[in-house]
């Protein structure tokens, strides 16, 4: 989630907004760890509830044939939901699977000595993994029957479109914040950038996002500290090129 949350920032920019999806708590408590890069993380069944209340059913929402979900087609991600879906590369390492905290607290209870040798310990918290999760919606099929579509799915894929290609994002790096303080503009130095921008009134403010900023106030905020032009806001560049023209109509 992180990583994805630093690769959609690299491309859209900080102002991106990020809603994670999934079916594990646990992401809440990241995403509450992480609120410069996500701002909302959803369980599956938060999700389906939330489209229940507003009446929308996907699947009689009209699409093109070509469309799908996935931007690039998962292989191995596929699988990752799965309790021991996942080996070590190369074969190397004794791989141990287990899923469940109670499981988890058993095998490393009776963990022995290891003299040297190494173990790959594959551990999900919920029984059977993700699909076995409380936040997941109610299952219809079985469990060795989502594994088995899963694995079908995965086994015909490609690893990865060609043409699609993904940016590096380093993992191990310290997200570099500013600090809160220095991106602090006082509403005085906003009101007045949104005025400079011909943007006085709320009713002014119509939030196109042209600019890339969402709103009008983000946009003036950033033009306060330096780090955006005027002309970045279509609104102050149509009235400055209409204010040109009629100078230019009264002069002719």
């Amino acid at each position: 989630m992180v990583a994805h949350a630093r690769m959609i920032k690299s491309w859209w920019g900080q102002e991106a907004r990020i809603v994670h999806l999934s079916a594990c708590v646990a992401s809440k408590r990241e995403a509450a760890q992480h609120p410069e890069l996500i701002d909302l993380a959803l369980t599956f069944s938060e999700l389906r509830q939330w489209m229940n209340d507003e009446g929308i059913d996907f699947d009689h929402i009209a699409g093109h044939d070509s469309y799908q979900f996935e931007p690039v087609m998962a292989k191995g991600g596929l699988l990752y939901p799965l309790c021991g879906a996942t080996e070590a590369e190369g074969g190397e390492l004794t791989t141990i699977h287990e899923s469940s905290l109670p499981g988890i607290e058993r095998l490393l209870d009776k963990m022995p000595p290891m003299s040297g040798r190494s173990v790959y310990l594959d551990l999900m918290a919920c029984p059977d993994g993700c699909l076995g999760s409380n936040a997941i919606q109610r299952r219809q099929q079985s469990l060795i029957e989502e594994r088995l579509v899963l694995e079908d799915m995965a086994a015909g894929r490609t690893r990865i479109d060609d043409l699609y290609a993904l940016p590096y994002i380093e993992l191990n790096r310290q997200e570099e914040s500013p600090h809160p303080v220095n991106r602090f503009v006082p509403e005085g130095q906003t009101l007045a950038a949104l005025d400079g921008l011909g943007l006085p009134t709320q009713l002014q403010q119509v939030d196109c996002n042209a600019c890339g900023y969402g709103t009008c106030r983000r946009f003036a905020k950033a033009l306060s500290r330096g780090e955006v032009p005027k002309e970045m806001c279509i609104h102050y560049v149509r009235s400055e090129l209409k204010s040109k023209f009629s100078a230019l109509l009264g002069h002719l």
